[in-house]
């Protein structure tokens, strides 16, 4: 492979974009990776699950942090750059087996989580299909009584329609982040009805 930096945008439901992640990333790759809210992640790949979009990613120590092990959930970033490849003979960085099996055991428990689809029956059927939606690409989501809380600075109220978004109170409008994200969560709502078509769609492909 070539140690050319690569740069692809996410699309994680089209064909080409999966058959190219499956031949590219290799393990022990240095990637790079931004997220929807502009977030940027950097380290080394340990682990790759195509099926699930899922990566285990090993971030070295520096300055400001000790070393970080990652499990990062692909739907939440939208350009991926390949900054490295991996040298020959390439070798875990930890020199325990106690972090491999972190590491295995954190992969585990987010395909598993990525498998379950979290419904409550009280909850209306707009609230739980925004719910659905959201949680493809969003893991920091959770109900609130009968309200959807995204990223901890999201609301979602009934009847969960875009006009229904707004930013947790005392959060500032102003901060990019949240701006970032509140904007988000109105276009996926805007779109909730193709995104829906989406997901059953593949899950009839893959019965």
């Amino acid at each position: 492979m070539s140690s050319e930096v690569f740069s692809m945008s996410c699309f994680p439901n089209d064909d080409d974009y999966q058959g190219s992640l499956s031949a590219l990333f290799a393990q022990g790759s240095l990637i790079s990776m931004t997220s929807r809210t502009g977030e940027v992640l950097e380290g080394i790949l340990l682990a790759y699950h195509l099926d699930y979009q899922i990566m285990a990613i090993y971030i070295p120590e520096t300055n400001e942090k000790n070393p970080q092990l990652k499990i990062v959930n692909m739907h939440h970033f939208n350009d991926v750059k390949i900054l490295k490849a991996p040298q020959s003979g390439f070798k875990l960085p930890f020199p325990t087996t106690s972090t491999s099996e972190e590491r295995n055991s954190r992969m585990a428990a987010a395909i598993k989580k990525r498998e379950q689809q979290f419904m409550k029956e009280e909850i209306s059927r707009e609230g739980q299909e925004a719910f659905l939606v959201l949680q493809q690409t969003i893991d920091k989501i959770r109900w609130d009584k009968k309200d959807i809380v995204v990223l901890d600075c999201v609301r979602i109220v009934e009847p969960y329609t875009p006009e229904c978004v707004q930013l947790l109170s005392g959060d500032e409008e102003s901060s990019v982040s949240n701006k970032r994200s509140l904007e988000y969560v109105t276009n996926c709502l805007k779109t909730k009805n193709s995104i829906l078509e989406r997901i059953l769609s593949s899950s009839n492909k893959s019965v």
